[in-house]
């Protein structure tokens, strides 16, 4: 994957895993992944995907995500009429979720993978320098000795 990655370079494995779960071959999809906490933290993550749990539970992981407040629901009693049927949305809806999540994972997964790269790369940089100061100490003592 490049590092700037697309929705459409993870199209292939989303819908080979949308394909097998809903023709029955695979009962779950998790992931395990490393969630980018700050640059020097992150942490392992398991995450079931498929099926979804509770909508009530994914909508506050989203708030939760967004840092927003979920605001109370009102009561409405008008009819509603989808288009196309509800069943099909709710699972058009779900495949979006699903694709996002899988997108947020990867991005989340490279941030960190960038991260602990930084931070080895400053740690080798200061263990050089700290290495080449006492060999020019040692150095410097030789010559004067």
């Amino acid at each position: 994957m490049s590092d700037q990655v697309e929705l459409s370079e993870l199209r292939p494995a989303v819908g080979t895993l949308l394909e097998a779960f809903y023709a029955h071959k695979i009962d779950s999809v998790s992931i395990l992944y490393p969630q980018f906490v700050n640059t020097l933290e992150q942490k392992p993550v398991f995450m079931p995907l498929l099926p979804i749990g509770s909508l009530h539970e994914v909508v506050h992981k989203l708030y939760k995500r967004l840092g927003t407040q979920l605001e109370p629901v009102q009561e409405d009693d008008r009819e509603l009429h989808f288009e196309p049927n509800l069943p099909q949305l709710l699972e058009r809806i779900a495949q979006l979720y699903f694709k996002q999540e899988i997108h947020q994972i990867v991005l989340e997964a490279k941030a960190s993978e960038h991260s602990a790269r930084l931070v080895a790369m400053k740690k080798a940089t200061d263990n050089a320098a700290e290495l080449i100061k006492r060999q020019t100490i040692q150095h410097n003592k030789q010559r004067a000795a």
